[in-house]
């Protein structure tokens, strides 16, 4: 209704100052924040003014479709800044029980981005369109893995420090190796079967998922929990100075 519309072009401008600050800048103050927020307010009540005079409570206003496309991007806002919030929950979780940030990742964030995608995939497999679920299972990571990894690097570097640094811990290492052992035996396996495969295939996929979660534990269970994300690079340079003197 138009009461909702209200609402949100008010609290739009606010939203995106949200999603901003959540990078945690350096460069904004505590009164700059309070300042930010209030020009915001200002701006949505603006919105919400022109949007109010313009539009009736029984019609959408004329420009519509600029307002529905607003309407997404603010949703998107939305959704960064309530998916940034829990992740800060999650991590406050692993700190209370011990568990490292790289180990709740791989396990409890990562099935819980990616149980969409398997329903989705399982409901257009049980379809009949192998093919596309297929693909959607190779180009959902994928879309995460590099545009993902991609615009987090370039907004790092934009906003927090350029180079913006990325540590080379043992969890880059493990996991990179099993995507990749993953993606070959994929390949191999396909074409080894004449692109028929059966029950097999998928039984060592879910292997090779549990044996990569079982080697996760171990190391996080006998290594501690700063073993997944100790910077390899710093310790072997420590360790070569060491030997050095």
């Amino acid at each position: 209704g138009k009461e909702s519309a209200l609402v949100q072009a008010l609290l739009a401008p606010s939203v995106f100052v949200w999603a901003v600050l959540l990078h945690g800048l350096p460069s904004v103050g505590r009164a700059n924040t309070y300042l930010a927020f209030a020009a915001a307010l200002v701006v949505g009540a603006m919105l919400a003014g022109i949007l109010h005079i313009s539009s009736r409570p029984s019609a959408p206003p004329n420009n519509w479709r600029y307002a529905s496309a607003a309407g997404f991007v603010v949703a998107v806002a939305w959704v960064y800044c309530i998916a940034v919030e829990l992740v800060h929950v999650l991590q406050a979780v692993g700190r209370v029980v011990g568990v490292s940030d790289s180990f709740m990742g791989l396990t409890v964030l990562a099935s819980a981005n990616s149980i969409a995608d398997l329903s989705a995939n399982l409901a257009v497999a049980h379809a009949g369109l192998v093919g596309m679920a297929a693909s959607a299972c190779i180009g959902g990571p994928l879309l995460h893995l590099l545009f993902g990894v991609g615009l987090s690097t370039l907004l790092g570097n934009l906003l927090v420090a350029s180079p913006f640094p990325m540590e080379l811990n043992l969890e880059i290492y493990t996991s990179g190796a099993f995507l990749a052992a993953a993606l070959l035996a994929i390949l191999a396996f396909v074409r080894l079967s004449k692109d028929l495969p059966g029950r097999a295939f998928g039984t060592m996929l879910i292997l090779v998922y549990f044996v990569f979660i079982c080697i996760l534990g171990g190391l996080e269970i006998f290594g501690g929990a700063n073993l997944l994300t100790g910077n390899l690079r710093r310790a072997a340079t420590q360790m070569a100075r060491v030997r050095a003197a």
